[in-house]
């Protein structure tokens, strides 16, 4: 058992290494070596992917994944949201020890994504003029600045998007870029928690 573990972990060249002599990245694969050597139903990890450069993070989340098409039930402590949402099919936001929401992570999108949301960046044109700009559209329900962006809520789907960007166009705006904003899991913390953390 042992060795199909380190096999599948990646650790058989690391076999002869103290944990001393190896990366931080090595250290969480033996840690979860550790958790996964007796066959465990359900894995507890806390902040697994804490400390860990780019690389190592794209190594744990595969792993992650092939234990859950293993069967395996695993429960995920993190802050990285980001990188929770690409591997987690459920969600629980807590905060100060109190259950703020959980469920299936597509349900809880679809009851709090309220309008179809597209982000836009126009060349030659800053945020604020094109705000102002989408706005006059009938289409735009609310809109927010994300850094060179501008986020529009639109009221409809991808038929009023499609007219929005038309709507643009006429005003001779030069749109860069024009895509959908769908909802991350980074969003989802944001409303649930509603600016109330301390």
């Amino acid at each position: 058992v042992v060795e199909n573990v380190e096999e599948f972990i990646g650790l058989n060249d690391f076999r002869e290494k103290t944990i001393a002599q190896i990366s931080k990245g090595m250290k969480q694969r033996v840690s979860l070596a550790r958790a996964i050597v007796h066959e465990p139903d359900v894995l507890v990890l806390d902040e697994p992917a804490n400390g860990l450069d780019p690389r190592a993070r794209i190594e744990l989340r595969e792993l992650l994944k092939a234990l859950r098409e293993q069967g395996k039930a695993i429960l995920i402590s993190s802050h990285i949201l980001t990188e929770l949402g690409e591997i987690c099919d459920g969600v629980a936001f807590i905060e100060q020890g109190k259950l703020l929401q959980s469920g299936k992570l597509s349900t809880i999108i679809d009851s709090v994504q309220t309008n179809f949301t597209v982000l836009i960046r126009a060349k030659d044109v800053d945020t604020e003029t094109l705000t102002k700009y989408l706005l006059e559209s009938p289409h735009v329900v609310e809109t927010r600045t994300i850094g060179e962006e501008v986020a529009a809520g639109i009221n409809g789907g991808e038929k009023e998007a499609s007219a929005l960007l038309k709507f643009l166009m006429l005003r001779d705006i030069e749109v860069a870029e024009f895509r959908q904003h769908k909802t991350q899991l980074e969003d989802l913390f944001m409303n649930i928690t509603q600016d109330k953390l301390q």
